[in-house]
């Protein structure tokens, strides 16, 4: 039944990984990279989860000595002060200084399948924890087939958000590079933030569970931007070389906000 679980923490990862590779038809990533991004995404919950421990801890002396935070506003900055920044930007700062400057990384849709990788790295890596956090097997069981349908998806939507607009970034003009990854790394938090305060709210009382339900609002909205976002990427017509000039193009013009 353990392997059971296991294979049931680890399938929708890896089904949506692959399925995001098989998009990049025109010049496939190589998979040794692919699969250094999954490992690399793994070991950002580690960050992740020791950050948000220590967020969660800040935010509670805020609130207890110096704020006093109502429910909702607590709930909405743990959110997305706490664990969407962080669990976004540990992944964003991968996608950034691991993967942008590289050559293999060279058009828009890498952005996206880059992305993925990453995310489906540390979506795998939660969803393991998760699942394997309970003793009983019928929990467990419940766990992970409903994070197959929720929470996965939902980093993998909130990936391709990040991926979309960093992939532009790598191939715009230097003076909206910045702006891009920033556009890129907010709308991912934003996403996320959303999701997981509706969840979190929905959750914290019988009298506000139908918020919950909003949450999958959410994810729904996030899943067909990332559809439309994907087909865009697949539709362009620019060859690799022009990419690829692209970049040769403004490779001298470097920007102090670029370092981002």
């Amino acid at each position: 039944m353990y392997l059971v679980l296991l294979i049931l923490a680890i399938l929708p990862g890896s089904l949506i990984a692959f399925w995001i590779y098989r998009q990049d038809k025109h010049a496939p990533e190589p998979h040794r990279r692919l699969a250094l991004c999954f490992f690399y995404g793994v070991l950002t919950t580690i960050a992740a989860g020791t950050l948000e421990v220590l967020g969660k801890n800040l935010l509670l002396g805020l609130h207890s000595n110096i704020f006093h935070f109502s429910k909702l506003s607590f709930l909405l900055i743990y959110s997305i002060m706490v664990i969407s920044l962080i669990e976004e930007l540990v992944k964003f700062l991968v996608l950034r200084y691991h993967i942008y400057p590289k050559e293999d990384f060279d058009e828009p849709i890498d952005g996206i399948v880059y992305a993925v990788m990453i995310g489906m790295g540390f979506a795998t890596a939660e969803n393991i924890l998760y699942v394997f956090s309970t003793k009983n097997i019928d929990h467990a069981m419940y766990i992970a087939l409903l994070r197959m349908f929720t929470a996965v998806p939902a980093h993998a939507s909130f990936a391709i958000l990040m991926g979309y607009f960093v992939g532009m970034a790598k191939f715009a003009n230097y003076t909206q590079r910045f702006s891009l990854k920033l556009k890129g790394l907010l709308s991912a938090i934003l996403a996320h933030g959303l999701y997981d305060f509706y969840l979190f709210y929905g959750n914290s009382s019988p009298d506000t569970l139908w918020l919950s339900y909003l949450a999958f609002v959410v994810l729904l909205i996030a899943v067909i931007l990332s559809m439309i976002m994907i087909s865009k990427r697949k539709k362009e017509v620019l060859t690799k070389q022009d990419f690829r000039s692209s970049v040769d193009k403004n490779v001298n013009k470097p920007d102090i906000l670029d370092y981002m």
